[in-house]
């Protein structure tokens, strides 16, 4: 990378995280531009330069924050699950990346789906993310199907939509929000996505 480019992205990082602080604390509609570039200790213009629009910004910084920074990217642990071979074990473990993704995004996660309530950049992309998170989850999928451990008696198509379903961020929210731990989540997931995907034979044996 040039230094060029290094500082440009540098500036993206600090104007990331500027916003980030701004959007948890007073909401998409709370939060101008204006307010931002100054929080970030850079001209508006330049803002506009490096994200176009506020929600460009904003998209850019969840996208960042679900596929992670440095050397535990989401791409990094979907590989480290392919080196797994226990059938609970790897579905415990993209429980475990699910977990840390959402203990990154889920926050800003609720700013978006408050965003995309008044601006249709936002609701579109937040459309978008969910057929991409149908096809970035079938990971899984593979992992358990390559070792024989995909139950066969459903199509892989249903497989995928309850997987989807399973794991949705909004079922998250709603259960986080009724009081439980992200922990509990996590362990209740794994639990759920065994009995979904797993033939029978291998679930009888987890219990």
């Amino acid at each position: 990378m040039s230094l060029r480019a290094a500082q440009r992205e540098r500036g993206r990082e600090v104007i990331r995280d500027a916003a980030e602080e701004l959007f948890l604390a007073k909401g998409y509609s709370g939060t101008p531009v204006t307010e931002v570039a100054k929080h970030a200790g850079v001209a508006e213009k330049t803002i506009y330069n490096l994200f176009e629009t506020k929600s460009g910004l904003l998209l850019d910084l969840f996208s960042v924050r679900v596929s992670g920074e440095g050397v535990e990217t989401l791409a990094t642990r979907h590989e480290q699950v392919e080196q797994l071979v226990d059938s609970n074990e790897i579905i415990a473990e993209f429980c475990r990346i699910n977990q840390e993704v959402a203990k990154r995004a889920l926050p800003l996660l609720r700013v978006v789906i408050e965003a995309s309530a008044v601006d249709s950049d936002v609701a579109d992309r937040l459309a978008a993310q969910e057929e991409h998170r149908m096809q970035d989850q079938a990971y899984l999928l593979d992992a358990l199907d390559r070792r024989g451990h995909l139950r066969k008696d459903k199509s892989r198509e249903d497989l995928a939509y309850d997987l989807w379903l399973a794991a949705a961020p909004e079922l998250l929210i709603k259960v986080l929000d009724a009081g439980w731990s992200l922990e509990h989540h996590t362990s209740w997931l794994s639990e759920v996505l065994e009995a979904l995907l797993l033939p029978r034979s291998l679930v009888s044996e987890s219990l």
